[in-house]
């Protein structure tokens, strides 16, 4: 679990580090519920104190003094930050954002003094717990003074899966649910064209993505009976139209509840080979039944069955190599037909993005008119 949380969400730091972040960091799907689990976090704490990293200042090059602690989640549809629980030297933290700014800022609680290479060091719990999820954050280290080393003692991240946006589908650029909360703040001094246009805003962008949902969702039907004609016309070019249709359909009444889906191309060629078996096994149960009248006959049997054997042999051998290329050459078609449609739908959300800029920078202009105007009266 902690590996996959890992390739979820990356942490980096400014400063340098004398051990890998990933010591101590851990991942949380629930939260910081309660005053016992904060209880029970301090007495570990003070159990595993030399499990540690301690950060260092570099120099000038560095774009700030303060040390910063980067959270980047790799794939914002799948998981997001809403909260956090750092254990450090530094009481405060000013936490940040790409797209917002400035959040907030945490000031910690002193846990008590640890013993560390006998050396007395005060630790600080921060915990901050967001209303919306974030797909990046920046956490400053303040309250160091001029400090150019400190100590991390534990960090624990809560990620959480979006609601509010479809698997698979992008986020803009901006969010409209916090957009909505700061135009509320605002009140009165809100105009109600501004207002009235932020809902026709909100509308466009849950039509966008329900037209982006349907044609998802229309892709993956289309591709799966172009896949089923696929294997139907290699079943029929090698075992004739009747053999074909008898196997698709056993495949189809096996299958129950799946018969939708494409058939499995590992099934076609069990499908294929039991029925070369088959037909083996019924010529030679013919060749057996034959009761020749002399020694000659017998051997003539006999060899008429080993040639019949070679035959066989060599059919299925044929057999094997007609399968290989029809199956590549519908894995080309198939891989060509993919790309193609995936080029079209990265297209159109390149579209779709373009136009939610355009209506957002309309949107901002908007407000910032309307608050010069109220400056003005």
């Amino acid at each position: 679990m902690k590996n996959i949380m890992n390739s979820y969400c990356d942490v980096c730091f400014s400063w340098k580090y004398d051990k890998p972040p990933v010591t101590i960091t851990k991942f949380s799907q629930t939260g910081f519920e309660s005053e016992t689990e904060e209880e029970n976090n301090t007495e570990s704490f003070k159990l595993c104190s030399e499990d540690q990293i301690e950060l260092k200042y570099l120099g000038e090059s560095q774009e700030s003094f303060h040390c910063i602690l980067y959270l980047n989640c790799q794939k914002p549809e799948l998981a997001r930050i809403n909260g956090f629980c750092i254990i450090s030297e530094s009481r405060t933290l000013e936490i940040c954002n790409d797209t917002d700014g400035y959040l907030v800022t945490v000031h910690g609680k002193l846990l008590g003094n640890v013993s560390s290479d006998q050396l007395h060091t005060q630790f600080y719990e921060c915990r901050c717990s967001f209303e919306d999820s974030f797909s990046n954050i920046s956490v400053k280290f303040l309250s160091l003074g001029k400090r150019t080393f400190f100590k991390l003692h534990s960090l624990v991240i809560c990620l959480s899966q979006p609601s509010d946006v479809p698997l698979g589908l992008p986020r803009g650029p901006f969010s409209m649910s916090k957009l909505k909360k700061d135009i509320d703040k605002m009140g009165e001094s809100v105009s109600d064209k501004a207002k009235d246009f932020l809902t026709t805003l909100e509308q466009y962008e849950q039509n966008k993505l329900k037209t982006l949902s349907g044609l998802m969702a229309a892709h993956q039907d289309n591709e799966q009976p172009q896949n089923q004609q696929g294997l139907s016309a290699i079943m029929s070019s090698i075992l004739g139209p009747s053999a074909a249709m008898s196997l698709l359909n056993a495949s189809n009444g096996h299958d129950g509840v799946n018969s939708g889906k494409e058939m499995d191309i590992y099934d076609m060629l069990q499908a294929v080979c039991s029925n070369v078996v088959t037909m083996r096994a019924t010529d030679n149960n013919k060749n057996a039944s034959v009761s020749p009248d002399s020694g000659a006959a017998s051997f003539t049997g006999v060899l008429s069955s080993d040639t019949e054997e070679v035959d066989h042999v060599k059919d299925q051998s044929e057999l094997l190599e007609i399968v290989d290329e029809k199956i590549s050459q519908v894995r080309t078609e198939l891989q060509a037909s993919i790309l193609e449609t995936k080029q079209e739908m990265a297209e159109k959300i390149d579209a779709t993005k373009n136009e939610l800029n355009q209506k957002l920078d309309l949107i901002l202009k908007l407000l910032g008119n309307s608050q010069g105007l109220v400056g003005d009266s």
